[in-house]
């Protein structure tokens, strides 16, 4: 059962989409439209001239980059809007981070980890990025290749600066559902180790008074 969830902000999908459809109209320009861009170079007859030829080759070089990222961006910010699909959860298992791939989650069970908190590690630009760091008991259970996040030094660095939700509300519910599940952890020990000694070997009781006891003919 999944108890809290995160999505991703839907303004910088939504600026996705929009940094596509701007590429995808600058390639339209440099193309087809020419209304920014220069045309082609061409001489008194209308003919376009050899440096012409070697500015629309560079044309066709620069239109095609720009509506395959342009494409890509935009349907990427379309499908994620779509799809509706979280980047964190707490279930019952753990806590489940889509790190595997873009639509694949890895669960970091409840008995394998250690610790769960925010972070700001050092961006592209002046800000800093948000991030969630995850310790864990044995980081070659999970895959090393991972998707929006780093491995370093054993400990996972998760990207947070695309969610919805601040990573510290994520990490502050860990810290309780962590807490919550050691306390039952312990108390399920201390019952079990009960249970074990109340159920050990019988002791056979001593004769009575006057018993001649067993193999007594």
């Amino acid at each position: 059962m999944t108890r809290y969830r995160v999505a991703k902000a839907p303004t910088r999908q939504l600026l996705l989409g929009l940094a596509g459809v701007l590429l995808l109209l600058a390639a339209m320009d440099i193309l087809w439209l020419h209304k920014v861009s220069s045309e082609p170079l061409e001489d008194d007859a209308g003919k376009i001239t050899t440096r012409g030829e070697a500015w629309r080759r560079t044309d066709l070089i620069w239109g095609t980059l720009f509506v395959v990222t342009g494409g890509g961006l935009f349907a990427a910010a379309v499908a994620g809007l779509a799809s509706g699909k979280p980047v964190a959860e707490i279930t019952d298992d753990g806590m489940a981070l889509r790190v595997a791939g873009p639509q694949k989650m890895v669960v970091f069970r409840w008995d394998d980890l250690v610790d769960v908190r925010p972070g700001l590690v050092e961006g592209d630009g002046v800000r800093p990025r948000r991030v969630l760091i995850v310790e864990v008991d044995d980081p070659t259970r999970y895959p090393f290749d991972v998707w929006g996040a780093d491995w370093v030094d054993g400990v996972l660095y998760v990207d947070a600066d695309s969610w919805a939700e601040p990573p510290e509300e994520l990490a502050l519910r860990m810290e309780l559902e962590l807490e919550q599940w050691r306390r039952r952890a312990q108390e399920e020990a201390a019952s079990e180790q009960l249970a074990a000694d109340s159920s050990g070997p019988e002791v056979p009781d001593e004769p009575k008074s006057g018993d001649p006891g067993p193999g007594y003919l």
